[in-house]
């Protein structure tokens, strides 16, 4: 056995990284020490170095007794418990499919159930247009039941679809949600025919369009390459380029009926004439979206005990699901996010598949399908806020754009500017707006602050909490960015597919930027079991962690995805603790398995790596694992299946930044036999 005796003990504590779906600094300082392989690149101007352990077979086992992570409790959604069997349907109030709009019509049903107790809403199984800038609003109904019936709501406005707010006892099933593709397609799949020489204009074929419906075209965010496998945006090497600002659009002009001509501009950014030279290649496929993101198909906020079932959004103009604001004990069974069987559209949301903002916790998902979304499936959003101290009470905070975040009364703990607690956690008393449009607002407390040691205080605002989360029997797939995001308190996530998530299958992070403001809370207690990961991060993103499928992060201060991280911009708190990754499978990635990085009680055991596909990024550390700025990281029981896409895996570790390292019975097991199990 190899003597490591030095990895459990006397090494510093430190951590790192960055922030959502920017490329990744260094996350590894050079190691000037004996034991272990130095096996590294050159990854910085630094030429940052770190020790390789080839963990088969051998054994650095701690005495220490594991704290083994359970994640969420088991909890009990309560279903509708109405005191009448009374039911009305929506076409009582004029609700037809063949109208044009039918916003009124269901939003004076529902107003007419709320006001009469009515128990259950029903609509007759159709396709029901909405065009009026409204929502459909349920609000304040008690121990309710809306049933769609199998029907389908296609609208095509800028208000979220559904809002569903501070309701009780409730349950919505049976309904599909679709944006108006015929008229107004949120996004197309093109063909570029041809590149101009010099870069001047790329001419882009609509594939799916005989005569493309809306003649004033936009072409919003990028042109992104699709995955000729998956027909899915994220594979190395596809390319595409990015049409500047939220509010600027490249010139275009129509040269037939599904033929548009895209021009190059010196003016906007990412639209010179190099960049269609090298980002549009001829005979390509690529997605290219027609809006902003917006408002999306279903608004949740402040309810408790909600279930949503049998319920598909095929598509929307935001956000597919958010929740929000004091909303507590719900849950989403057997509902999708999916495109129409039989259509080839290249995409469902235009944001995030899946958002939970900040909540108080215990939500449920089980039996889910999210999918082919411009962002994340599945996101725990979290809280947090930074400000520097304005007086002997008061934090003037930065990039407070959204007022609802906190609230006189709610309970703030307030941390210095790398995560270090200060023991300060007091209400706020008072709130005033400096400058809502630069999100400069002051919090007055009645006990006198801390002092502020650094740049800034981290604000958590501890009346919310995104805890108590069960994931179970999903399939998340074939999305722009990550799959699921997890920043919360006691998680469960298992028995999972994920494939093909453009940016990685699982992040769990917390960090801020002093520029942006903060992006979540920490996160402990988190357990991710029996999942299978397979093509996660296909393009190969943050190379400096290793192109990671899974990855522990957190970052701080002044990162930015133009430069690679620098020693400030790392901590020594280990914000993310308390995590188990086991029995899971990993599948066809080209990167680490996990990278873990400003974590505390890290436990990677019996998962199982199989490689059987070549990658175009031929990394040596495929398959290994990365850890750096941690401590009590143990690696157990994992099982690699030889191949010839892999080297021998081991542990690419920074001794410098890292406290406590143990491994033992990990394994490489011989393929078997085709046809055998």
């Amino acid at each position: 056995m190899k003597k490591y005796s030095d990895l459990g003990s006397g090494w510093k504590l430190s951590t790192a990284i960055m922030r959502r779906p920017l490329l990744i600094g260094a996350i590894v300082c050079a190691l000037i020490q004996t034991g272990g392989t130095v096996r590294g690149e050159d990854q910085s101007a630094s030429a940052i170095k770190e020790v390789f352990i080839p963990i088969l077979g051998e054994s650095n086992s701690s005495k220490k007794k594991l704290k083994i992570p359970t994640g969420s409790e088991e909890f009990t959604v309560l279903p509708p418990a109405p005191k009448n069997q009374e039911t009305v349907s929506v076409e009582k109030f004029g609700a037809q499919p063949g109208s044009p709009d039918n916003t009124k019509a269901f939003n004076d049903a529902i107003a007419h159930c709320a006001s009469t107790g009515v128990s259950k809403l029903i609509v007759p199984k159709g396709v029901y247009r909405f065009t009026q800038e409204k929502s459909v609003l349920f609000d304040k109904l008690v121990d309710f039941e809306f049933d769609g019936q199998g029907s389908t709501f296609v609208y095509n406005h800028l208000a979220h679809f559904m809002i569903i707010n501070r309701c009780e006892r409730t349950l919505f099933k049976n309904f599909s949600v679709d944006w108006d593709w015929d008229n107004d397609p949120l996004a197309s799949v093109v063909k570029v025919e041809n590149v101009e020489s010099s870069g001047l204009y790329a001419d882009l074929r609509f594939v799916h369009y005989e005569r493309f419906p809306k003649r004033d075209v936009v072409l919003h965010g990028a042109l992104l390459a699709l995955d000729p496998e998956t027909m899915s945006v994220g594979f190395h090497g596809g390319g595409g380029m990015w049409f500047g600002g939220d509010s600027v659009y490249p010139k275009v002009e129509w040269l037939s009926d599904n033929l548009l001509r895209l021009y190059a501009s010196d003016t906007i950014s990412s639209m010179g004439k190099n960049v269609f030279v090298s980002g549009a290649k001829k005979g390509g496929l690529y997605r290219v979206l027609h809006r902003l993101r917006g408002n999306g198909a279903i608004n949740m906020g402040s309810n408790v005990n909600l279930t949503l079932s049998g319920i598909n959004v095929y598509s929307c103009a935001g956000a597919a699901f958010y929740a929000w604001g004091d909303q507590h004990h719900w849950q989403v069974i057997n509902t999708n996010v999916i495109r129409p069987a039989g259509t080839m559209r290249p995409m469902t949301s235009l944001s995030d598949h899946f958002d939970i903002a900040q909540t108080l916790g215990y939500f449920k998902m089980e039996g889910c399908e999210i999918s082919l979304g411009a962002d994340d499936c599945f996101c725990v959003i979290g809280g947090g806020a930074i400000g520097d101290k304005a007086g002997p009470n008061t934090v003037r905070g930065k990039a407070m754009y959204n007022p609802d975040h906190f609230h006189v009364g709610d309970p703030v703990e307030i941390r210095q500017d790398d995560y270090a607690p200060t023991g300060f956690t007091e209400k706020i008393a008072k709130i005033n707006t400096i400058d809502a449009k630069a999100g400069i607002r002051e919090f007055i407390f009645e006990k006198a602050l801390p002092e502020q040691k650094g740049l800034t205080f981290v604000l958590f605002n501890r009346h919310y909490s995104p805890k108590n989360i069960i994931i179970r029997n999903c399939y998340f797939h074939d999305n722009q960015a990550r799959g699921a995001l997890l920043k919360g308190d006691n998680i469960t996530l298992e028995n999972t597919r994920f494939f093909h998530n453009q940016l990685g299958a699982i992040h769990i992070y917390s960090g801020y930027r002093l520029r942006d403001g903060a992006d979540g809370c920490g996160a402990s207690n988190v357990v991710v079991r029996n999942n299978i990961i397979d093509t996660a991060n296909p393009d190969g993103r943050y190379d400096k962690s290793k192109m990671p499928a899974i990855y522990i992060f957190s970052y701080i201060r002044g990162c930015t995805s133009e430069a690679p991280l620098r020693p400030e911009d790392k901590t020594k708190f280990p914000i993310i603790s308390d995590i188990l990754i086991e029995k899971n499978q990993f599948i066809d990635f080209p990167g680490v398995i996990v990278s873990v990085c400003s974590a505390g009680n890290v436990i990677i055991r019996d998962n199982t790596v199989i490689l059987t596909k070549p990658q175009s990024i031929d990394k040596p550390y495929r398959g290994s694992i990365e850890v750096g700025f941690s401590t009590d990281v143990f690696v157990t029981g994992n099982k690699w299946i030889k191949s010839p896409y892999m080297k021998d895996p081991g542990i690419f570790v920074d001794k410098e930044t890292t406290d406590g390292l143990y491994w033992e019975n990990n394994v490489m097991l011989e393929a078997p036999l085709k046809g055998k199990k």
